[in-house]
């Protein structure tokens, strides 16, 4: 596990922070029903991560979901990644 930490975040699975993801989404856009996201994937060779939304979600949804997954990412890491 230590090999795996970075400051001040935890390493998860991707399945695992799609979970947390999209239960904190939920939370905040009820009315979003038809809105899906992607697994999150790392982006380039940093530790960073993101989800692609899908072409059914809205200006509004995309912003929640801008907000919950910045909001994670100072949390989370994807576990594998650098």
């Amino acid at each position: 596990y230590r090999a795996l930490a970075m400051k001040g975040t935890t390493p998860l699975l991707p399945e695992d922070l799609f979970v947390l993801l999209e239960r904190a989404y939920r939370r905040k856009a009820r009315a979003c029903d038809p809105c899906l996201f992607t697994l999150p994937y790392l982006i380039g060779s940093g530790a960073s991560w993101s989800v692609i939304s899908s072409a059914a979600c809205s200006e509004a949804c995309r912003g929640i979901l801008e907000d919950v997954v910045a909001e994670h990412q100072a949390t989370y890491r994807l576990a594998g990644g650098a």
